[in-house]
């Protein structure tokens, strides 16, 4: 499966929003910023899960239709399994009080002329959006103490994808949204963190080496740019190339590992042997990876002097099992478009764009691997 992603980074746009409009006009304190535990679902009682399922999507692609209840049937499985109550049909008809978590789902098929900052090659694109809301009964402040219905929790995401199973895909990124707002409830009542094993079988990522993989002990660096120096080697049993980031100067770095807006951070460059003539090899099937609104700094940020950066989370999503490896991100060399006519020993580099964010001896610019060496066409060893 491919899935290529732009999320909508909802506590980015919410600083954005917060430093332009001021703090007055917004929430002291929002069920987005992360050490807040959101008062809203302290004591939540049982729940009237809603869902809707809005797909337009052949059913020649999805081979199933996906109903309203398919959605539902999910959402209160997820919660059965963290031990959330919800109420039965019968029950939420008697209790329209209730608080309400509703989920949406609205997914549908894309053609290349229809999304012009992708090169959309086939058929099988989709976009899918998925909102999952908390609706509570609340009261108005004022005079009147006026009761309405308001949401008081939410969580939503955009997404392009291409799967042979579409439906599988819909409904599994379904759970995963409703697997936020199970950690939002946990946090709100101050209980442990759910254990990720509980709702997912996600098994090894594959961005975790295996013994064959291991970090070679003579590591060859790349030269160092502004105090960064790269190391890049290819897995001998995969198509895919582990990269290491390391401070290599007496000063501390700081440096943040997104970009605004469209740009592709990390960049393949190849040669046939023996050609002098460096090309760019672009991704496919779109030429850019879409990083929207989103301003990384955090913890991650700062690199001491001799320290290598750690894994990059641009590879590791929130629901990965616990990162183990050595080095800082993993590039699939599967997600290139490598010309069709070149075989046998192909030379390789690989560079990294960062940029320093607000701190004021921010590191900006690139850096870039030692030259290493694959075998086209790609293939599994294994």
């Amino acid at each position: 499966m491919t899935k290529l992603i732009i999320k909508v980074m909802t506590l980015s746009l919410l600083t954005l929003a917060l430093a332009v409009a001021g703090n007055s006009q917004f929430p002291s304190q929002s069920p987005y910023d992360e050490s807040y535990a959101p008062k809203s679902l302290r004591g939540l009682k049982a729940l009237n899960v809603r869902s809707q399922a809005q797909i337009f999507i052949s059913m020649e692609l999805l081979r199933s239709e996906i109903k309203h209840s398919d959605v539902k049937s999910r959402v209160e499985a997820m919660l059965k399994k963290a031990g959330i109550s919800y109420l039965s049909e019968k029950d939420a008809e008697l209790t329209p009080d209730a608080p309400v978590l509703n989920v949406q789902v609205v997914a549908t098929k894309l053609e290349a002329s229809s999304y012009p900052p992708m090169k959309l090659e086939g058929n099988k694109y989709y976009s899918l959006v998925i909102e999952v809301a908390l609706l509570q009964k609340v009261t108005v402040e004022s005079e009147s103490k006026l009761r309405i219905t308001a949401t008081t929790w939410l969580d939503s995401h955009i997404s392009i994808s291409t799967d042979e199973d579409p439906r599988e895909s819909i409904l599994e990124s379904v759970d995963y949204s409703v697997f936020e707002f199970i950690k939002a409830y946990m946090i709100g009542n101050s209980k442990p963190a759910p254990k990720v094993s509980k709702f997912f079988n996600r098994g090894k990522s594959n961005d975790e080496p295996t013994e064959a993989e291991s970090r070679p002990k003579n590591l060859r660096w790349g030269a160092e740019q502004n105090g960064l120096q790269m190391a890049a080697w290819p897995s001998p049993v995969r198509p895919v190339v582990f990269c290491a980031i390391r401070n290599a100067s007496e000063r501390t770095i700081h440096y943040c590992d997104y970009l605004l807006g469209y740009h592709e951070t990390v960049n393949l460059y190849a040669r046939q042997k023996g050609e002098s003539e460096w090309r760019a090899i672009s991704l496919r099937p779109n030429p850019y990876r879409a990083y929207i609104g989103v301003l990384l700094c955090s913890g991650n940020d700062s690199l001491a002097p001799g320290r290598e950066m750690a894994p990059n989370w641009m590879g590791d999503p929130g629901l990965a099992p616990k990162v183990t490896r050595q080095y800082t991100f993993t590039e699939s060399l599967t997600a290139y478009e490598f010309p069709a006519h070149w075989e046998g020993k192909v030379e390789c580099k690989i560079t990294q764009q960062l940029f320093g964010g607000r701190h004021k001896d921010s590191w900006n610019g690139q850096v870039e691997s030692p030259i290493f060496e694959i075998n086209l066409p790609l293939k599994n060893k294994r």
